[in-house]
């Protein structure tokens, strides 16, 4: 009875998402490669297959082969600047430019879920589950075609998610070689009237830019450039189906890349931010999305989905779950484990990858605060 119950209420909704991705997909200029026919993935070096489990050493070691980082199957890091006469720079070497009080900043310019578990694992996904942190990609396929469109610019230069990192602890003058760790912010900004990019005053605490920021993976350790953070909680604001922003809040979040002095700012490479979004937060993001629907205007996707509306918070969580494949991990506080969804303390959470790039820009300052 409730199988069927689901189903009923699941069908129009896959249509309405359907019908969406149909008209107005990602045009996939960043999309990460298909899987081969067999369901692999073209050969090369694993950068997570021999990799140990989240809790048993961590992803340190995950990109490395024979001694050196391997380049991922998905999302390749951008060419290294050449010298004027042609010779390679040894991006580690490059010194950190003068800053301002707003930087060394970076901006996510690449944003991705992998396709599928071998995919994922391949860039250096080390979570907990089957899903590898993969299930997410067919929701944002089927809701207009996944993150990257959201971080590149349109034709007129506008950014529809402008996702900004700060590392604090890179002082002028120092090298990625030189480094030992960081402190790295991760900023929702904004573009002011001259496309200009700025922080946001709701990305720090109590919206005060003198205060800390809401994320941030602090004393990250480097080590030739490479970085690996504890776990920390993240809030990433995404949009489905041209939706106002969503929060989507990933717990036990870890950051792994390679970062560069480059110009102004700072260039990330190879960049990983793998986390659970626990049902708990899902209820928080269907409560968000409702809100967005019931007032005198509402947005447009509203349409599409006004006959879910009326369900409860539970049966929309269970809707999202059916559509990307079922719960895989379990987060309690500040551990996540694998899980068995027959047992009673089973599944509460779904794994997040977030393959990502970020190139170097500079700060300007921080935009007015929103009208109420």
């Amino acid at each position: 009875m409730r199988a069927a119950r689901r189903a009923a209420l699941l069908t129009p909704l896959i249509v309405s998402l359907v019908a969406v991705a149909l008209g107005g997909c990602d045009d996939g200029s960043d999309a990460l490669p298909e899987a081969a026919p067999d369901g692999g993935v073209d050969p090369g070096p694993d950068r997570g297959a021999d990799a140990a489990e989240p809790d048993a050493g961590g992803p340190r070691d995950a990109g490395r082969v024979d001694g050196g980082p391997s380049a991922p199957d998905v999302a390749p890091p951008d060419a290294d600047p050449p010298e004027p006469d042609g010779e390679a720079v040894d991006p580690l070497t490059v010194p950190l430019a003068g800053q301002s009080q707003w930087g060394p900043a970076a901006r996510v310019h690449r944003l991705d879920v992998p396709p599928d578990p071998e995919t994922a694992r391949r860039a250096g996904c080390l979570l907990h589950g089957a899903g590898a942190g993969s299930r997410m990609f067919n929701l944002l396929l089927l809701a207009g075609g996944g993150l990257g469109g959201q971080v590149r610019p349109d034709g007129a230069g506008h950014i529809a998610l402008v996702l900004l990192m700060r590392a604090r602890g890179w002082e002028p003058g120092l090298s990625a070689g030189e480094l030992e760790s960081l402190d790295i912010d991760v900023l929702i900004g904004a573009q002011g009237p001259d496309l200009e990019l700025l922080y946001r005053p709701g990305a720090f605490v109590d919206g005060d830019p003198q205060g800390p920021p809401l994320t941030t993976f602090a004393e990250t350790w480097v080590d030739e450039g490479w970085l690996e953070s504890d776990r920390v909680t993240m809030a990433v604001p995404i949009s489905l189906l041209d939706s106002p922003e969503l929060p989507l809040v990933l717990d036990q979040t870890t950051l792994t890349g390679r970062v560069s002095a480059e110009g102004p700012g700072w260039r990330l490479t190879d960049g990983v931010m793998a986390g659970y979004v626990t049902t708990e937060r899902m209820a928080i993001l269907v409560e968000e999305l409702r809100a967005g629907c019931v007032v005198d205007d509402p947005p447009t996707f509203c349409a599409l989905i006004r006959s879910q509306l009326d369900n409860t918070t539970e049966e929309l969580i269970a809707l999202v779950v059916d559509i990307i494949g079922g719960l895989d991990a379990r987060v309690d506080g500040p551990r996540a484990a694998p899980c068995d969804p027959e047992m009673e303390d089973g599944c509460n959470a779904i794994g997040i990858c977030l393959l990502a790039q970020a190139e170097p820009v500079v700060v300007e300052g921080v935009a007015p605060p929103a009208e109420p």
